[in-house]
């Protein structure tokens, strides 16, 4: 069976792919986490993964839901991906179960950022990500320089 190179408008295999590198690198990226200062993990991570085209801008995580994840630019153009990790996996192949009550949350809910009533994600995923929401939104609005007071007064909160 042949695959097609594209699916449907919009989608890439090679974009795939490299995306699913990414959470790979991110795994591995912060099983280092406690030998290795948050500041110091953007330069790992170009010493681990050197890639001329994506680098390291921001980490994210949240301690409580044990999220961590990047977010990563491409440096010819104004794009961004933020990857996550996920489930930890320990070196005897065993889930930590620290993840599990958000890993079994398969049901599908609305995303509510979004007009369309008809996209729908994981709700584990999404809790996940609301962990971090805030963390990611700051970011986003120092780069376009946004910031107002409000949001430095939540940040320091968390």
């Amino acid at each position: 069976m042949k695959i097609p190179k594209k699916i449907r408008e919009g989608f890439s295999w090679n974009e795939a792919l490299f995306l699913a590198q990414l959470s790979k690198q991110v795994y591995e990226l912060f099983q280092h986490q406690s030998s290795v200062e948050a500041r110091d993990l953007k330069e790992l991570y170009q010493l681990l993964y050197p890639n001329p085209d994506w680098t390291l801008v921001h980490t994210i995580g949240n301690s409580d839901t044990n999220i961590r994840g990047l977010i990563l630019k491409k440096n010819t153009a104004h794009q961004y991906t933020i990857v996550f990790r996920g489930s930890i996996i320990t070196d005897d192949g065993i889930v930590e179960m620290t993840d599990i009550a958000t890993d079994i949350q398969w049901e599908l809910v609305k995303y509510s950022s979004t007009t369309s009533q008809k996209i729908r994600v994981v709700r584990g995923s999404f809790a996940a990500y609301e962990s971090v929401a805030d963390q990611i939104g700051f970011f986003f609005k120092t780069l376009v320089g946004s910031i107002r007071d409000e949001d430095i007064a939540s940040m320091k909160e968390l």
